[in-house]
């Protein structure tokens, strides 16, 4: 049997970013428990086994070590728009990303109210939810100085 460890300190609730990040690690590593250990002081005080389908749910700020860990009437993160949105990532990618050999740079734009410059592909709903992919491939045959420079401009 697979489990993954975290330790955590006991009597907190855990941020939305760190339990998504500990749910993604066992779903994409096909981990089906987690088990939290819980620290106090610097020693570990106890440890609950959690399934990795409770853990948008489970209440890390009330667990001791002798009780259940119980669950949150409202999910850290809802793990079905979580597989939504990986799904709909994949098929852009797939779509848009598709020269065997390339170099590819994805940039996550907040607040972007759609007359950013630019000559990427853009995804997305929302103004505050937008992707843009750049084929680097192009850039390759240009001087290194140039490149980087251009990459840097990308990133900024």
């Amino acid at each position: 049997p697979s489990v993954s460890v975290r330790v955590h300190p006991r009597g907190v609730l855990w941020e939305p970013c760190t339990a998504l990040d500990q749910w993604l690690d066992n779903i994409m590593a096909n981990i089906p428990e987690l088990a939290l250990c819980l620290e106090s002081k610097g020693l570990i005080r106890g440890y609950k086994l959690l399934d990795t389908s409770s853990i948008p749910t489970a209440d890390t700020s009330d667990v001791s070590s002798d009780q259940d860990v119980r669950q949150l009437e409202e999910p850290l993160f809802e793990a079905a728009d979580v597989e939504l949105n990986a799904s709909l990532l994949m098929r852009f990618l797939q779509q848009n990303c598709s020269r065997d050999g390339s170099t590819y740079l994805i940039q996550r734009e907040h607040g972007l109210d759609g007359e950013g410059g630019g000559q990427g592909q853009e995804v997305g709903q929302e103004a505050s939810d937008c992707l843009r992919v750049y084929d680097l491939s192009s850039m390759g045959s240009t001087s290194s100085k140039k490149w980087k420079w251009l990459l840097a401009m990308l990133s900024f």
